[in-house]
């Protein structure tokens, strides 16, 4: 009999696929045998094992369920349907933790391995280890495509991007559709570089750039300013929402003389546009002319969602009105129906990180949409956010139904198993040659 897994089918062990495997995807062959398949049965075995009267039998199979990661997470579902209270407590408990260890790891960011010499497996590779689709423009100039020995071992993702674009005379960008493509850098970029540094931080880039000076009236005196011009990118994995900004945690420092803060008691909460947002910093300083060497220091608080959980609650069903997204907890309160109107009411109740942005919190409330048995969707026709205090907020929505009974609807929720902020400090130096 053929055994159901997670990933893929059992068959003989081939040292040839796994090392065509390797070359195609840019990894060392130990690292795909890291992620051997799960059989649906060795999960199941591991969840009768989680009741077991031997204590050590209990914590092994925790501990198995919790090393196999994501890979089992498509498992929950169907083993929390059968299972009885006590067991069932037991899995959402290993499941949330599951989502949240995978949102925490997303918030470190990916480490990339490559040896090689070609340009487009590298970018490949890029895409595969790192879930940020990366791709290569074309035609390439012929200057892009010159041989480079490539090593990265557990690099993170944002230095391999910018070593690719040194080495190869590329450039980036962010696409409309969310993925990064790598072009031929303009002729004349040498003679253009600015003044500027970048640095890789966990999920995220950081890149500071110096501005010209300009003049500035500062009290009755005019000054000469310099401004920083800052830009944030975040990995695909991560949901940006917003970066807290003070003024006051920015230090600028020229030729090794502090520079004075032009607004010193700012404070600011900018949005990212899709994975990047940009924004500046203001410092006076002492003398008209361009420095030869710069540092720059700070911190901001970078607010984030990771791992967008879609809640499945089937609208005649209401044994499934409580369901978990790692830290969130959401609940279906009522499902009325109105003539052709469905009306549904929902309560979440945020992790306390999450909380700390409450005044933010509404719109994670906005994906939300009924499926049809055909898998037809159905958006809301109104939204109201009846309550938003502290943690717990409720939510009311209106979707037309017109025809279609309750026991052929599912609404989907989608929540972050992970919502906060995470602080990120930066220390940058360049020099004007």
């Amino acid at each position: 009999m053929a055994t159901n897994e997670i990933h893929s089918r059992q068959a003989p062990f081939s040292w040839k696929l796994l090392l065509l495997l390797a070359c195609l995807y840019g990894l060392a062959p130990g690292d795909l045998l890291a992620a051997d398949p799960v059989t649906s049965d060795q999960f199941l075995q591991r969840v009768r094992e989680l009741r077991s009267k031997h204590r050590q039998t209990r914590l092994q199979a925790e501990q198995d369920i919790l090393s196999w990661g994501d890979r089992v997470l498509p498992e929950f579902p169907s083993a929390m349907a059968v299972a009885e209270a006590p067991l069932k407590t037991e899995l959402i408990r290993l499941q949330r933790q599951l989502q949240i260890q995978g949102g925490e790891r997303d918030l470190r960011g990916s480490r990339i391995h490559f040896s090689g010499t070609e340009l487009s497996r590298a970018v490949r590779a890029l895409s595969v280890q790192s879930g940020t689709p990366v791709e290569l423009a074309s035609p390439v100039s012929p200057e892009s495509t010159q041989t480079f020995r490539i090593e990265w071992q557990g690099i993170l993702f944002w230095d391999a991007v910018d070593l690719l674009c040194r080495d190869h005379q590329l450039r980036w960008r962010w696409t409309d559709a969310g993925s990064i493509i790598l072009e031929p850098a303009a002729a004349d970029a040498k003679e253009q570089i600015p003044l500027a540094a970048t640095a890789a931080i966990n999920a995220f880039r950081i890149r500071a750039e110096q501005a010209k000076l300009f003049s500035e009236r500062d009290g009755s005196a005019v000054s000469p300013v310099q401004r920083i011009h800052l830009s944030i990118d975040a990995e695909s994995a991560i949901q940006p929402w917003f970066v807290s900004i003070c003024d006051a945690d920015f230090h600028l420092t020229q030729d090794e003389r502090p520079a004075e803060l032009f607004t010193p008691d700012a404070r600011r909460e900018i949005d990212f546009s899709g994975q990047r947002v940009t924004f500046a910093v203001n410092f006076l300083t002492s003398e008209d002319q361009r420095p030869a060497a710069t540092r720059f220091r700070g911190r901001v608080q970078i607010h984030y969602a990771a791992r967008n959980q879609e809640l499945r609650f089937p609208i005649a069903d209401q044994s499934s009105s409580i369901q978990f997204a790692g830290l969130q907890e959401v609940k279906l309160l009522s499902a009325v129906r109105l003539k052709e109107q469905l009306r549904v009411t929902m309560q979440v109740l945020f992790s306390a990180d999450a909380t700390r942005d409450s005044h933010r919190l509404g719109h994670f409330h906005r994906k939300a949409w009924l499926e049809t048995k055909t898998g037809e969707q159905i958006a809301f026709r109104t939204f109201d956010l009846l309550r938003a205090s502290g943690p717990v907020h409720d939510i009311q929505y209106e979707f037309p139904v017109a025809g279609i009974p309750e026991t052929e609807l599912t609404l989907i929720y989608a929540m972050p198993a992970l919502a906060g902020a995470v602080p990120v400090p930066f220390d940058l130096h360049w020099v004007d040659h």
